[in-house]
């Protein structure tokens, strides 16, 4: 969609612009039944065939599969279709948008000898082009690529300037408009190009010499300018009009926009009224959001985000749905909360799920508003939540030290976790229940919580776990692999221990698949240090075969550090301390 190497602080204009040849390749999406299909050469050759059929084209011949794709950078900005990615082939998508364009102008299409001489056949403007106008946002996820720190509506913005300064030429489009980043600059902007007019003609024009010998002057207002195909898409809302207009600090006239007399009223409206509760929102690579939005006509607003808050002392599996669609399932920790976006004034269900056998607790029916944003959950009539005694620090090691034991035993999971992933199956269809992936995550979880809780009994000194918790609560294993990061690192006293973890018993395997990277990992992670800092190399597993663990001895200690191969069991009994000494003491025995 744009230029290669084109600066991407400045407003994406595609530079294909004819309405009546954006509504003519809808219309042979729709007939040739391609919409929702692959996209491939062979569909994109015979749209080709389908615009030289109606003259759709320049020079009313058929075109390259190339143009075609070049082609869609117009419908793809207005949120008319899109190209969905995700999909394997990708696939060619139709909005709302897109129908209603086709079918609003589809009894008006005729057959025309080319572009250049469509005359009167040619649909230059729509209401359905002003309507996506309206709603476009600069940047959105279809040309993220290309734009960056810019979050505005670029078309209501033009309206404000051309409301307080009653036309913009071009080179004010492509020096002051097309260079806004967000809507509170639009005041100081219009001043700015206040003082612009009142430049001497001299000082104006050695300005623009210079703004065009630039790399954003050059994209803006000389080759294949912007500025002009910006115009173009304004006048094919049917609310602008392109004019003449010769200011006084220039010898020549050049083109300009303005809006036509008798939509003024409506662009107050637009301006003041019609979406004055909008608010910008940053869909950051969220495609399918994107597309909810800009490709359905009936939404005027972007959403909002809608805070979700759990104030019981109990975790629960949060399903939202809408129109019969789930649009969201994650696990709400106890006293958490999450955040999501919502449209506003539309209905919502929100079931509250049960992690111990998976029951719906209750729902809620819940409309957003720009003044209620807010979900919480602070009963639920259907259960009675008990008040679960504070444990003491050894009751807590113990009951993680038993989760663990019985996780190393176990050839899954086992326990709540397990009955966990048995509610997620059941209310989701995401089945976890064997995946090899989690079993090493969860393991580096529990060990990483009774770390941290041996932080805070002050037995250790800090500890950094490099997995992290992910969809629906999950732990997601440290990245691993060679040269990757270790599992968890803690320190004690100054000295840095990595530990590397892992479930798999069998001799062979730990040999191809922990031997290498747990080197690699401690080798790393001590080149990598402070210099002066000690490292001390730990590995555990289920079993410890003295093989490997020598290996890995002798490698590491070629490189001055200190190595221990040492079962889960054992570990959590040198863990078990009663103070730091005590725990130095043990990790001294063993490494001697």
């Amino acid at each position: 969609m744009a230029q290669k190497n084109r600066s991407k602080e400045l407003w994406l204009v595609p530079k294909r612009s004819s309405i009546h040849q954006t509504i003519c390749l809808i219309e042979g999406i729709v007939d040739r039944n391609y919409n929702g299909k692959s996209w491939d050469a062979s569909k994109q050759n015979n749209l080709g065939v389908n615009l030289k059929n109606r003259g759709a084209t320049n020079n009313g011949r058929n075109i390259s599969d190339q143009s075609i794709r070049t082609l869609l950078a117009l419908p793809q900005y207005l949120g008319l279709l899109y190209i969905n990615s995700s999909s394997t082939p990708n696939t060619i998508n139709l909005t709302k948008a897109g129908e209603k364009i086709l079918d609003m102008h589809r009894n008006n299409l005729v057959k025309i000898p080319n572009l250049k001489q469509g005359g009167d056949f040619l649909i230059t403007e729509s209401s359905v082009v002003l309507e996506q106008m309206e709603k476009l946002i600069i940047t959105n996820p279809i040309i993220l690529k290309d734009c960056e720190n810019i979050l505005l509506f670029p078309f209501r913005i033009t309206l404000y300037l051309l409301s307080k300064l009653i036309y913009l030429d071009r080179e004010e489009i492509g020096y002051y408009l097309l260079r806004i980043k967000e809507e509170s600059e639009k005041d100081l902007v219009i001043q700015e190009i206040k003082n612009f007019r009142d430049l001497e003609l001299e000082k104006r024009s050695n300005l623009m010499t210079e703004y065009k010998k630039t790399h954003i002057g050059n994209i803006t207002l000389v080759k294949a300018p912007s500025a002009s195909y910006f115009e173009s898409i304004l006048e094919a809302t049917g609310i602008i009009e392109r004019i003449k207009v010769k200011p006084n600090n220039r010898k020549n006239k050049l083109p300009a926009i303005k809006v036509k007399k008798e939509f003024q009223t409506y662009v107050e409206s637009v301006i003041n009224k019609k979406y004055q509760d909008a608010e910008i929102y940053d869909f950051g690579k969220n495609v399918d959001l994107w597309i909810d939005y800009i490709g359905d006509p009936s939404r005027l607003f972007p959403p909002i985000a809608i805070t979700i808050t759990n104030s019981l002392k109990k975790s629960f599996l949060i399903n939202i749905e809408k129109e019969n669609h789930i649009i969201f399932i994650d696990l709400i920790e106890e006293n958490g909360l999450i955040e999501l976006p919502m449209f506003p004034n539309e209905e919502y269900i929100l079931s509250i799920i049960s992690i111990e056998d998976g029951t719906v607790l209750e729902s809620i029916h819940f409309i957003p508003t720009f003044s209620n944003r807010i979900i919480t959950i602070s009963t639920i009539s259907s259960m009675k939540i008990t008040e679960i005694p504070k444990l003491t620090y050894n009751q807590q090691f113990n009951l993680i030290k038993q989760k663990i034991i019985s996780h190393s035993e176990a050839s899954n999971f086992s326990g709540e976790f397990s009955n966990y992933l048995n509610v997620l199956l059941k209310s989701t269809g995401v089945d976890k229940t064997s995946d090899k992936s989690l079993r090493g995550g969860y393991y580096e979880y529990l060990f990483y919580s009774i770390l941290n809780l041996m932080k805070n009994e002050e037995l250790i000194d800090d500890v950094v776990w490099n997995g992290r918790i992910g969809k629906f609560g999950l732990p997601v294993a440290a990245p691993g692999g060679k040269i990757g990061t270790p599992d968890i690192v803690f320190t004690i006293n100054g000295i840095h221990y990595v530990l590397e973890l892992t479930t798999i018993k069998a001799k062979s395997f730990q040999q191809k698949a922990e031997v290498p990277s747990v080197i690699d990992h401690v080798r790393v992670y001590k080149d990598n240090i402070i210099r002066g800092y000690s490292v001390v190399g730990i590995f555990s597993a289920p079993l410890i075969h003295d093989r490997n663990s020598t290996v890995m001895k002798h490698l590491l200690n070629e490189n001055n550090i200190e190595f221990i191969g040492i079962t889960d069991k054992d570990l959590l009994e040198l863990f078990d301390s009663k103070n730091k000494d005590e725990l130095i003491e043990k990790i001294l025995k063993v490494i001697l």
